[in-house]
């Protein structure tokens, strides 16, 4: 059985440039960092298809992420700053009766009309049949046409 895992991390422009504001004024020029493609897979994928997103991370852990050597090494910079940045990015979006959280909201474009359509999509990719097939010879068969 092969199910659909989470979807692509769709980060909203609109809300990427609000983030870099708020660390420019907290942090100093330079320091707000965008990878633009990433192929790490997690919820917040399926999220970021359906309501404008980011997927935001702060500095201060170290080792393998999701590795037995992954710890905190700076609690202030991953926890303390990472909160406070998160409050000023909210008090930013809902200042002047929450103009920008509107004008992204106004100004997001998902890929899908609506939930059931992203529903839909998402059982589409699900097949209830053996798609690896591993050979007696070593090789592998795929069976992956609906």
């Amino acid at each position: 059985e092969d199910y659909a895992g989470s979807e692509a991390m769709l980060d909203d422009i609109n809300l990427i440039n609000t983030a870099k504001e708020v660390v420019d004024e907290m942090f100093g020029e330079g320091k707000y960092f965008h990878d633009d493609f990433s192929a790490a897979s997690t919820d917040m994928g399926d999220v970021s298809v359906l309501v404008p997103a980011i997927h935001a991370y702060a500095c201060g852990a170290i080792g393998t992420t999701h590795g037995k050597d992954y710890f905190i090494k700076d609690p202030v910079n991953a926890c303390v700053d990472s909160a406070k940045f998160q409050v000023e990015l909210l008090r930013k979006l809902l200042s002047d009766n929450a103009s920008k959280a509107k004008y992204i909201i106004e100004n997001y474009k998902s890929p899908f009309n609506s939930i059931d359509e992203y529903l839909e999509h998402k059982h589409s990719l699900n097949m209830d049949k053996q798609v690896v097939k591993y050979n007696e010879d070593g090789t592998i068969t795929l069976d992956y046409k609906g």
